[in-house]
């Protein structure tokens, strides 16, 4: 009962498969599954117009307030996916201090296949390293997100595993924010701010919406090397060298301020 219809579904359609291919091998006289109904499939009814004029205000509301978790919400919109965000390691952000930034996505958080617990992979969903070139408002955000994560690290209640302790986001005593938790908090957030809901991994499509929406668009190729495709165009576009992704980045960071700001503005 803890697991959503479209996950019930893919387990039922996943075992079913399985028992009719035993079937048909003659290692089970039939499918139990026959007797019982599929769960229904749910399709998304996403409007990403709608969640992106959402997405401006929920971030605008979260920077006038100084929400603590405004960094993680923000992080969404360069792409990251959610293991990959919650797997982010300081070590993998380099020269946050310096003129030239960048962020490694290079691992995840992920679950034991028994369930016994998280450990961080060191490969991300398409097996593909990709780089993001910085710039603001995510600069501002991780520095001071790391200023004030240094301070609760001073505090007794920290008590972070090894494995975990470079961890960028972690909760306040140090512990790791698991994937369910994270989309829990989503729920929260957009609860506590009066926001429609949709889903967090709509996020990346709007990431994509905002860059191609920049004048003039973001290049296609800028683009896939941002979200990590891993179909083999992609995979090309992944050589794409930072110094390309400079300039349309530093301008996707300037129009998501902006638009922060002119939210904020009209309160």
């Amino acid at each position: 009962q803890l697991l959503s219809q479209p996950a019930r579904r893919n387990i039922y359609m996943g075992l079913s498969n399985c028992l009719n291919w035993a079937e048909r091998k003659r290692l089970v006289q039939g499918n139990p599954l026959r007797a019982i109904k599929a769960p229904e499939r749910q399709d998304p009814s996403d409007n990403i117009e709608t969640a992106s004029e959402n997405a401006k205000q929920l971030l605008a509301k979260l920077s006038e307030t100084k929400n603590a978790d405004y960094c993680r919400w923000l992080m969404q919109f360069l792409g990251l996916r959610r293991a990959e965000r919650l797997g982010l390691a300081w070590e993998n952000i380099r020269g946050l201090d310096t003129e030239h930034p960048t962020i490694v996505v290079k691992q995840q958080l992920a679950r034991y296949a028994d369930g016994s617990g998280w450990y961080i992979k060191k490969a991300t969903k398409n097996r593909k390293e990709r780089v993001i070139v910085l710039h603001e408002p995510f600069l501002s955000a991780l520095r001071k997100h790391k200023k004030a994560q240094d301070k609760l690290r001073t505090s007794e209640l920290w008590q972070t595993k090894p494995e975990f302790a470079d961890l960028v986001f972690l909760q306040s005593n140090g512990a790791i924010i698991t994937l369910n938790r994270d989309n829990e908090e989503w729920h929260e957030v957009l609860r506590k701010f009066g926001l429609p809901h949709w889903r967090a991994h709509l996020n990346r499509h709007i990431t994509a919406t905002w860059l191609a929406e920049q004048d003039p668009p973001v290049q296609m190729g800028t683009v896939f090397a941002i979200l990590g495709h891993g179909d083999a165009l992609g995979h090309y576009y992944a050589k794409t060298t930072q110094r390309q992704q400079n300039e349309p980045m530093r301008r996707y960071g300037q129009t998501l301020d902006q638009a922060i700001k002119r939210k904020n503005a009209r309160k």
